[in-house]
């Protein structure tokens, strides 16, 4: 309280109003922020996403399987797969399979097991006859087809997200509404094992029906065979930034920074140069005038007024028209001097003068007589101001002259 206190007033209501601010920001985030994301898609091993796989990569490893992932370039497996491999390649990244056929053949020419899921699972593979699903892509339940060793797995679901077409090199293990959802066949020394859809491995679908017999099946038995979960082609592997997704750590990361914000906004407007504050001026013209016009006012002094707005018209009336102070309003020399710079308007203005003149000489002149003759000089002297624009009348003037020799 004591640091509030010893700022001035504008200080303590930015430092205020900036924490209040940032309260709101923090409860508005704290509404409306979205829940933990998980429908990624992705089947990663690392993932706990429903589609996620590290449900059926723990079990493979707690299980007694020689498992691990596999992050970096495929080229860095080619020489440790042979006969007793299997590697799996969960609906790898689109863009990342063209590049990675050759390394799937050559482990395949090892005599390697490949478990592949999805379309673009199907197309990492050689001689494959992989095609976009016809059916609804909603759950169904697998068809054994055969008497393989897969298809005594049991009933199996899954939710296709492609098909096999016929082909005289594979083995239709299960079929869904008529197509193929799950095939093998050889290529080189291995096998292929192709699903038409992940869900078997998935966190969300390993325990249905016989899912995780399928599962193991296809994996291979334990006490000889070394599985290598491939991760490579999802991207990049996980960095430590990429498991605060979801979480509300990036909220807070907003948070530090609009706080970060505020902070270098306040530091540099005490840091600026300093500008002194506007002088305010002790009275305005507007408030001149009303308090003059409150004088006469309060003083009753309407004659007063007459003869200072009517003193004021003489002085212009001498310096532009040169007709002099002195000369009486209903002299004859006035109505001749008026006549030559204001024409028509001389006769009016004549009067207006004998009125203003005969003004001073009242003993009680009321406000509403003194404002019109007020009102009346005013107006004669904007005409007045016409007049010598168009035709200068200043004693001295080479026009003056001429037209008054």
């Amino acid at each position: 309280m004591s640091l509030l206190a010893s700022m001035d007033g504008r200080d303590r209501t930015l430092l205020m109003g900036c924490g209040a601010l940032a309260g709101i920001f923090v409860i508005v985030l704290a509404l409306f922020s979205p829940a933990r994301d998980n429908d990624d898609p992705t089947p990663s091993s690392y993932s706990t996403a429903p589609h996620g796989a590290k449900a059926g990569y723990e079990l493979l490893r707690q299980s007694g399987y020689h498992v691990e992932r596999q992050s970096e370039p495929l080229a860095q497996i080619e020489d440790q797969v042979d006969q007793h491999s299997t590697v799996v390649f969960a609906e790898p990244f689109r863009q990342n399979v063209d590049a990675a056929r050759e390394y799937v053949q050559a482990i395949l020419d090892k005599g390697g097991r490949v478990l592949v899921t999805g379309y673009t699972g199907g197309l990492l593979v050689p001689d494959n006859a992989v095609q976009h699903s016809k059916l609804t892509r909603d759950e169904c339940d697998g068809v054994a087809n055969g008497f393989g060793e897969l298809a005594a797995s049991g009933t199996i679901r899954l939710a296709p997200q492609a098909q096999w077409k016929p082909s005289p090199l594979s083995q239709v293990e299960y079929t869904c509404q008529g197509h193929a959802v799950v095939v093998t066949y050889k290529s080189g020394k291995g096998l292929v094992i192709w699903w038409a859809d992940s869900l078997p491995l998935e966190n969300g679908g390993i325990q249905q029906a016989d899912n995780l017999v399928l599962f193991l099946t296809s994996i291979g038995a334990p006490e000889d065979t070394r599985v290598f979960w491939d991760e490579s082609l999802h991207g990049d592997s996980p960095s430590l930034l990429s498991y605060t997704q979801g979480t509300p750590l990036r909220l807070i990361g907003w948070q530090l920074a609009l706080l970060a914000a505020l902070l270098l906004w306040s530091q540099g407007r005490r840091s600026g140069p300093l500008r002194p504050d506007p002088i305010a001026l002790r009275a305005t013209p507007i408030e001149f005038v009303h308090s003059l016009g409150s004088l006469y006012q309060a003083s009753a002094a309407t004659q007063n007024a007459v003869n200072d707005g009517y003193q004021y018209f003489r002085r212009r009336l001498e310096r532009l028209a040169g007709i002099p102070q002195t000369l009486a309003a209903k002299a004859p020399e006035m109505t001749l001097a008026l006549a030559q710079h204001f024409r028509a308007g001389a006769e009016p203005l004549q009067q207006t003068l004998v009125a203003c003149e005969e003004a001073r000489e009242m003993e009680k002149l009321s406000a509403r007589a003194a404002l019109a003759r007020i009102q009346a000089l005013h107006d004669f002297n904007d005409l007045m101001d016409q007049r010598m624009q168009i035709h200068p009348a200043v004693p001295g003037n080479q026009l003056w002259n001429k037209t008054h020799p």
